[in-house]
């Protein structure tokens, strides 16, 4: 699916074969609800804005991950019941490892929920900043990299959210980061 510049437009939950593109400027609003990205990417470009309450997303297939350009907003929060509850992405299991999700953007980034990428790596880049500005945000990934002055912000406030923490993931009532490998 391409969303053209300048546009706003609305999203349903479905499948989306080859990815979602979203060119500058726009602004895609994510109805609540289950996406399936199959052999592509979410790819949001400069100056554009994506948001969504109740919204999971499972990436599967070639080249399924997500890049947020410069300039762009982010703000997802996940859904708090079904197969992907409290789950904004989760990245199939059998894709190949090292897949790179990336955020490049130094504009609002909020997450309510987990990101999980258990073969994956998770790139904030190029004065990117990942803002904590949801309760809690929890990142399952096989690799982290921060590059050119890059920020990832997270916060642990689960109490003060309805989306709940999936079965499995570690919680712990300190801030931090956990590093298991």
């Amino acid at each position: 699916v391409l969303v053209k510049g300048n546009s706003t437009v609305t999203l349903r939950p479905g499948t989306y074969i080859g990815g979602i593109e979203v060119d500058s400027n726009s602004t895609v609003s994510l109805e609540p609800g289950e996406y399936i990205v199959k052999d592509g990417k979410l790819h949001i470009k400069s100056n554009s804005t994506i948001a969504g309450d109740g919204v999971g997303i499972y990436l599967t297939g070639e080249g399924a991950t997500f890049d947020f350009d410069s300039n762009t907003e982010v703000d997802l929060s996940a859904p708090i019941s079904g197969p992907l509850e409290g789950l904004v992405f989760f990245q199939d299991r059998n894709v190949p490892v090292m897949e790179t999700h990336i955020i490049n953007s130094n504009s609002k980034i909020s997450f309510e929920g987990t990101l999980y990428f258990p073969n994956g790596k998770l790139e904030v880049d190029s004065n990117g900043l990942s803002q904590g500005t949801a309760p809690w945000t929890k990142i399952v990934a096989r690799q982290f990299e921060l590059d050119s002055n890059g920020v990832l912000e997270l916060n642990s406030d689960y109490d003060s959210s309805n989306v709940p923490v999936p079965p499995g993931i570690i919680t712990s009532s300190r801030s931090g980061v956990t590093l298991i490998e």
